[in-house]
């Protein structure tokens, strides 16, 4: 069988539109076959079908014809890459191309009146919006599309029509003034990319969270997680983040020396300045401790008393006192009765290793005389307590004892002058010098 489709313009003037050849139908199958074509129905205003028998029968009929409909047909299009349909998304390297191609999957001759429009779209809000691109125009089936930005992905389709018009009309949503017309949309393309030189990203941290004001750095720390850093902004902030102060630092390993709590701020660079995440982190600072030492007085009489007081800022309760470097008790304030002139040192430490130190001295007066002839109670006994041994001026030791010395040499007193002697104290300590024995 022919089957043939006639478009008229008066019943008696009709052309040719297409035909068909069905083939041989086997004689005796009784199996429905169907057959069908596409044509373009141009200003005919009435169409006619026609099926033709091309068998040498004469008797009865050859088939039967159950039903001829007769539909609108949209051209069937796919877009792909690189001439693959299948393949709707792809990654590039960011700044290279990507070939996207439209695949007619029926004849567009059949559809339309000349080679249609191909107008090309793309968007980058995931197809929330459209906007066309350089590549669109008549029979241009393939297009070359490069993707540069990582982050946002773009997203590309085809809309073919008998025109431009046609196309933009339809990419705007406005329905075609002419029912007739015909047109097609492809398949959406997704194209991304991941860049040679990705986006860094970075951690930083402290081996020090808190540090003695002055006394200690911290050490801060980038360590690179993804992609490549070259260099990094530092910066820093004394208000907790209000106001960031520009550093001259740039590389990812860093100390730090701060006074007070200080916040730093890092951000990472590539090797084409593709910033990373910016990290923070806080160095806490405990000042560092300082001391005052007063005393009630600076000069005592052998046997006498004064009372060391240690101030520290900030306050701290870790006093070490030494006394010419031997450890005293751990008292504030401090009480102290020396034989000899000293030396005393307090130390304060606060919670970091530092410490700072303060010293004063303290004079100690000995007698230089003493009466011992009038047996009073005062002064009549010279170095009281200590052992002692007293020698005449030829140095001779004329009285030896553990009790001080009471001016006597063999039961008698002595004669009044100036004698010679050594003290040995209780701390093992040796006091040398001259002791006048008076007489009224």
């Amino acid at each position: 069988f022919r089957l043939e489709i006639w478009g008229y313009t008066s019943p008696t003037d009709s052309t040719l539109v297409e035909s068909l050849l069905t083939g041989d139908i086997v004689a005796g199958n009784t199996e429905w076959k169907q057959f069908g074509t596409s044509f373009l129905p141009g200003a005919f205003p009435e169409l006619k079908v026609k099926v033709i028998s091309l068998s040498d029968a004469t008797l009865g009929n050859d088939v039967i014809i159950d039903d001829i409909s007769v539909s609108v047909c949209a051209p069937s299009i796919a877009m792909g890459v690189n001439g693959n349909p299948s393949i709707t998304e792809t990654s590039v390297t960011c700044g290279s191309s990507a070939t996207l191609d439209v695949i007619s999957l029926t004849d567009l001759s059949k559809l339309f009146t000349s080679t249609p429009y191909y107008r090309w779209e793309q968007s980058i809000d995931d197809g929330v919006s459209w906007t066309e691109t350089t590549h669109s125009g008549i029979g241009v089936i393939t297009a070359t599309v490069s993707q540069n930005d990582e982050t946002t992905p773009t997203i590309y389709r085809v809309i073919i029509a008998e025109d431009a018009t046609g196309a933009e009309t339809i990419s705007d949503g406005i329905a075609l003034s002419d029912v007739c017309a015909t047109f097609g949309i492809t398949n959406n393309v997704k194209v991304s990319c991941t860049s040679s030189n990705p986006v860094p990203v970075i951690t930083l941290a402290t081996d020090k969270a808190i540090i003695c004001g002055g006394q200690e750095n911290a050490t801060l720390t980038v360590t690179v997680t993804a992609g490549n850093v070259a260099s990094c902004i530092w910066k820093y902030s004394v208000d907790e983040g209000t106001t960031w102060m520009d550093m001259t630092e740039t590389g990812k390993s860093i100390q730090v020396s701060p006074t007070v709590k200080t916040s730093y701020q890092v951000t990472g660079l590539n090797e084409n300045d593709l910033p990373s995440n910016t990290e923070t982190v806080v160095v806490d600072v405990t000042p560092q401790v300082t001391v005052s030492l007063a005393t009630s007085t600076a000069k005592v009489i052998l046997g006498g008393t004064a009372t060391l007081t240690a101030t520290t800022t900030p306050s701290s309760n870790t006093l070490a006192w030494t006394v010419n470097g031997n450890s005293l008790a751990a008292t504030n304030p401090h009480t102290v009765s020396p034989y000899l002139t000293e030396r005393y040192q307090v130390t304060a430490t606060d919670g970091c290793t530092s410490a700072t130190s303060e010293l004063v001295e303290i004079k100690v007066e000995w007698p230089t005389a003493f009466n011992p002839y009038n047996q009073d109670g005062l002064n009549d006994t010279f170095a009281n307590g200590f052992t002692i041994i007293v020698f005449d001026r030829y140095g001779k030791a004329i009285f030896e004892g553990a009790n001080g010395w009471n001016g006597k040499v063999d039961g008698m007193f002595a004669q009044p002058a100036v004698y010679y002697y050594v003290v040995t104290l209780p701390n093992n300590q040796v006091k040398k010098g001259t002791i006048e024995v008076v007489k009224p």
